[in-house]
């Protein structure tokens, strides 16, 4: 903004010496603003050429940080998932022991009462032998 009432006073300032001045002078005058106007369009120019491009870098910044936010979001999912399920085949685990230790008891009950029926047998037979 500055830049162009800066321009603006340059130029109402050029036509008042432009009355002023011979015609070599305003010729050499008039170059002299015609290459101050480009200046300041080329300036204006590479301005803007980085504005877009610290744009466009931002713009990228932003997309890099939603896919590393994306796939931290991703990774801790597949870990609690994996952790889940860790624990679902521990607790399974831990039932199957659980069925085994009782199914093994039951059989050595089994075993005993096999046993004893044996025994109680056996006696029996003594005993009506003896009779």
């Amino acid at each position: 903004l500055q830049a162009l009432q800066d321009m603006e006073l340059q130029e109402r300032a050029a036509l008042i010496e432009h009355s002023e001045q011979d015609p070599e002078d305003q010729i050499k005058q008039r170059l002299q603003e015609m290459e101050a106007e480009a200046a300041a369009k080329e300036k204006r120019r590479r301005e803007r050429e980085a504005e877009e491009q610290e744009y466009t870098k931002q713009l990228r910044l932003q997309e890099e940080e939603k896919l590393r936010d994306k796939l931290e979001k991703e990774r801790v999912q597949r870990r609690d998932r994996a952790e889940r399920e860790r624990s679902r085949r521990e607790r399974m685990e831990a039932k199957r022991q659980m069925h085994q230790q009782q199914l093994d008891e039951i059989r050595e009950e089994q075993r005993k009462e096999e046993e004893m029926k044996e025994q109680l047998q056996r006696r029996a037979r003594v005993l009506a032998m003896r009779a």
